[in-house]
């Protein structure tokens, strides 16, 4: 190691180059020896002084970390003076390392970085003389880096601060853009050094410790977790707590992905060199943590309404002017070129999963619906009468609701969906009307049992009859609301008719009518008095 201390020391005095020729960096670190690529190399023939053939014959270890000091001849004094200012400036090292981590703690990052490549290129230069004059000797090269020791440690604590100052980037580029711009300067610093010392490895097989650093790659790194860490902590409700958990959580992810990006466009790009192509890096680091958190949800076990909400948000919230195409981004994103947040598959599987769902619900909607009508036809008020005084319940208007809410659901997502639930309503109509057949022939069983119950027994079985030609139009008017084209036309007249259903269900009550009003004729005949009690008389 005196051979790499002698020739270093050379170095430090024959070359009395600055640091760096960019702006931040002054003076000169008599520690740099010319392979550094942080100096400037000798001129072309330059020899340093007091170099002769005699002085240290063979390599030895120096005692400057504590062996005893050899016995010199005086025709070595001349390189001892080099050897003598390479051993003041190692002197300074531990006075430099406390004022690195001084400047570290009080957030002075470019000059503790400037202090830091000081402290590196000394050990790196001393190291590579250590190589190149005794690579085989590891006992010296290890004995140089635990003297720098603290070196990589220092480097560590700085890259630290870089990284949380990056994880608070939207937050630091509105209040304190110049800190952000610092830590983009120094991370370029590390990366023009990382390129230099690569490219002489190729002539020199050396290479310091702890290069390259990787500290751009490393930044890109952070910020990514850090867009994703936002967008997972936008869930701030579960369906325990809140039904509306997911409409909620995808709003948040509007407004904080919208309101970043926008962020990002303004201020960002700024501070980062244009070869960054920061808000290029950003917009993609959204859309993949949006993907990923848009699979994670379809993952789940959705309920009907919550389909409805990811499917509506991913494929018509997410590209609209609300959030991607929104003109504050323009025009740098083109929602055109934006790649699917779920997989066709995916959503193929969701939607099957709602019309599986959705089916299983009409029918559900359906029973309940036509249970609550028959608990009306016992009652001993008449039923309520339309505007133009004929009775009528509720039931039609009940059903079609239903249908309009489900088919306006499904026409947020696409075409092809409202097709599919317009053609799923008219066949569970279809089913549901074939169930009403049964439960007014049950109706009219159940009268002739005990005639003197229900009470409005006619009064209801007309308004079942009614009700009949209210689905009739109501069925048309929903095939003309919401099949546009005539290939979905056909399509809605391929399902099975309801209208002979409905006539069959309105001939039937006609004729449960007609018997009622010849049973009380025929009680009249033979009872005249209690006929002429109910007024038949």
């Amino acid at each position: 190691m005196g051979r790499a201390l002698q020739q270093w020391g050379r170095a430090a005095t024959s070359v009395p180059a600055p640091l760096d020729r960019r702006p931040g960096f002054r003076g000169h670190n008599p520690f740099c020896s010319p392979w550094h690529p942080q100096t400037v190399q000798a001129a072309p023939g330059s020899r340093g002084r007091g170099w002769g053939t005699g002085g240290f014959g063979r390599p030895w270890s120096w005692g400057w970390l504590g062996a005893p000091c050899p016995t010199v001849s005086p025709a070595s004094c001349t390189a001892l003076g080099g050897v003598h200012s390479a051993i003041l400036c190692l002197s300074l090292v531990p006075e430099i390392v406390r004022e690195t981590q001084d400047l570290i703690e009080q957030g002075a990052l470019l000059e503790a970085h400037r202090k830091l490549m000081d402290l590196e290129c000394s050990r790196d230069g001393l190291m590579y003389e250590q190589y190149r004059t005794d690579s085989g000797n590891t006992r010296d090269m290890t004995l140089i880096h635990g003297y720098f020791g603290s070196t990589q440690g220092l480097s560590d604590e700085l890259a630290k601060q870089l990284w949380m100052v990056l994880q608070r980037s939207l937050v630091t580029v509105r209040r304190d853009p110049t800190l952000l711009v610092s830590v983009v300067r120094i991370i370029e610093r590390e990366e023009k050094i990382d390129r230099r010392i690569l490219d002489r490895k190729k002539q020199t097989g050396f290479v310091p410790p702890g290069r390259p650093k990787n500290w751009k790659e490393k930044m890109f790194a952070i910020l990514d977790r850090t867009v994703t860490t936002r967008i997972e902590g936008t869930q701030a409700d579960t369906r325990e707590s809140d039904k509306m958990w997911l409409v909620r959580h995808l709003e948040i992810i509007r407004k904080y992905v919208l309101d970043d990006l926008i962020v990002a466009k303004t201020l960002m790009v700024q501070c980062f060199p244009p070869q960054y192509d920061i808000f290029r890096r950003l917009l993609g680091m959204y859309h993949q943590a949006l993907s990923t958190r848009m699979q994670e949800l379809a993952s789940e076990d959705l309920e009907a309404n919550e389909i409805v909400s990811l499917l509506t948000w991913v494929l018509n919230t997410y590209t609209s002017t609300e959030m991607m195409g929104n003109a504050d981004l323009a025009p740098e994103v083109d929602v055109g070129a934006l790649q699917p947040l779920l997989s066709p598959n995916v959503v193929s599987e969701l939607l099957d999963t709602y019309m599986s769902t959705l089916t299983s619900n009409i029918i559900a909607w359906l029973r309940k619906a036509l249970e609550t009508d028959k608990k009306d036809w016992v009652k001993e008020t008449e039923p309520e009468a339309d505007q133009d005084g004929y009775y009528q319940t509720t039931l039609p208007a009940i059903v079609f609701q239903m249908f309009e809410q489900n088919l306006q659901v499904a026409a947020q997502i696409s075409e092809d969906l409202k097709t599919k639930v317009l053609v799923l309503c008219l066949q569970q109509m279809s089913s549901f009307l074939s169930r009403y057949r049964e439960e007014t022939q049950l109706y009219k069983e159940e009268h002739l049992r005990d005639r003197q119950h229900p009470p409005c027994y006619v009064q209801y079985m007309v308004a079942i009859i009614n009700n009949c030609q209210t689905f009739r139009e109501s069925v048309v008017s929903l095939k003309r609301k919401y099949l546009k084209s005539s290939g979905e036309e056909e399509v809605s007249l391929s399902q099975p008719s309801m209208d002979g259903v409905l006539d069959t269900i309105a001939d039937e009550g006609c004729r449960s009518l007609l018997e009622e009003v010849f049973l009380d004729l025929e009680v009249g005949r033979l009872y005249p008095g209690h006929a002429q009690a109910r007024g038949l008389l």
